[in-house]
């Protein structure tokens, strides 16, 4: 659960930006290279530097989360992640502790790098798509060769050096249809206590779905009443083996919502502006899924980020969540636990059609399917001495 004041915001650090070292078919960011002049981008220590001075000076509570992704940021090197927890160490005022999180592949964990982060206290987390047949799918190198073998290793690296880490599990036409065979396999092989599903709508240069106007559909794209019923499949057999043992996002989020708090995932919540990204130059954007001109805030090198974070594209970006809800999510008795869905995810079925979500049909199932019992949990959880009600 977010243990965040509301007014608080996350910061997704890139250091290479979109550079990676595989090419996934469904990468919404790769693209995004066609944004910066330099084909391997890279932070410079000046704005590492900057970033790290000013999130720990801004931000609200004594833990303060830094978050580092890509592409895939282990191109950055162990020596860019030294000097960052240098800088941390360096720049904490006083009653302040920088907490750090990955977000990586995983094939290009060494020893080295497994060492580093169980030293440091990193939080690791790791794309995996299930089995091989799932995750080969689409996560490709670059020149077609399979990755699941050497995510598989990587991780293996972090759990012998007891390095925290969850898992990140795409959602799309290749596992949609397995989800019992996936949950088993992130539980039991990759030994995961912590899993994300990410459904994938729009697949990086193939499709260009949302945001609240025409899209297209790549084929890597998750079906939307499929992505109901892998949740429900995945909620039935977590209730019957797993509840308190592991932990799910969209579970998490649901159960938030039934006892009126905010829920981990910025797709189910009511407005949107609490996780920003940071390129690798210093230009900050409202979003991961909207970098691009119309949603960025300004440079660091240009000016402080007190002020980017409280002018005025954020704050129109906040409330256009709300603001640019489908006549049927307004009207619909579960928003109040999907929160709209994310923006990204609203597009026309035709061009100058209404915009609508489309993974609606999928989220009310799995959230009407998982009903009675959320209320019965929510009920349970109501009566423990510690509960406290974070919102209205």
């Amino acid at each position: 659960m977010d243990n965040l004041p509301r007014d608080a915001f996350s910061i997704m650090a890139k250091p290479v930006g979109p550079d990676c070292n595989l090419a996934c078919a469904y990468c919404f960011y790769r693209p995004k290279k066609r944004l910066f002049r330099h084909p391997h981008p890279r932070m410079h220590r000046h704005v590492l530097e900057r970033f790290v001075k000013s999130h720990l000076r801004l931000h609200p509570g004594p833990e303060v989360p830094f978050a580092w992704q890509g592409g895939e940021p282990l191109l950055a090197g162990l020596g860019f992640f030294e000097e960052a927890v240098r800088l941390q160490c360096r720049h904490a005022p006083p009653g302040k502790t920088a907490h750090n999180a990955l977000q990586t592949n995983a094939t290009l964990i060494d020893r080295d790098f497994a060492r580093f982060f169980a030293k440091n206290g990193f939080l690791l987390g790791v794309s995996l798509d299930g089995p091989a047949s799932c995750h080969d799918a689409f996560r490709r190198r670059r020149d077609g060769g399979p990755t699941h073998g050497a995510v598989m290793a990587g991780l293996e690296l972090l759990r012998s050096h007891g390095v925290a880490f969850n898992v990140l599990c795409a959602v799309h036409a290749a596992n949609q249809d397995q989800p019992e065979e996936v949950y088993r396999f992130l539980r039991d092989a990759a030994g995961a206590t912590h899993i994300q599903f990410i459904p994938i709508v729009g697949c990086g240069e193939a499709g260009g779905a949302g945001p609240d106007g025409a899209g297209g559909l790549g084929p890597a794209s998750v079906d939307a009443a499929a992505f109901g019923g892998f949740l429900s499949a995945v909620w039935d057999l977590w209730r019957r083996e797993d509840v308190g043992r592991v932990f799910v996002g969209h579970f998490d989020a649901a159960l938030a919502a039934h006892l009126g708090q905010p829920g981990g995932l910025c797709a189910m919540a009511r407005d949107c502006g609490r996780a920003l990204v940071l390129e690798h130059d210093g230009s900050l954007y409202a979003c991961d899924h909207f970098v691009d001109a119309a949603h960025c805030l300004g440079s660091l090198a240009r000016a402080p980020l007190p002020e980017l974070v409280a002018g005025p594209v954020l704050a129109a970006f906040a409330r256009r969540k709300a603001g640019g809800l489908p006549e049927a999510c307004r009207a619909c008795a579960l928003a109040f636990a999907c929160g709209g869905g994310c923006p990204k995810d609203r597009f026309a079925a035709s061009p100058g059609g209404p915009a609508a979500q489309y993974l609606c049909p999928g989220l009310t199932a799995f959230l009407t399917h998982a009903a009675p019992e959320l209320a019965a949990m929510a009920a349970v959880v109501r009566q423990q001495p510690a509960f406290r009600l974070v919102t209205a």
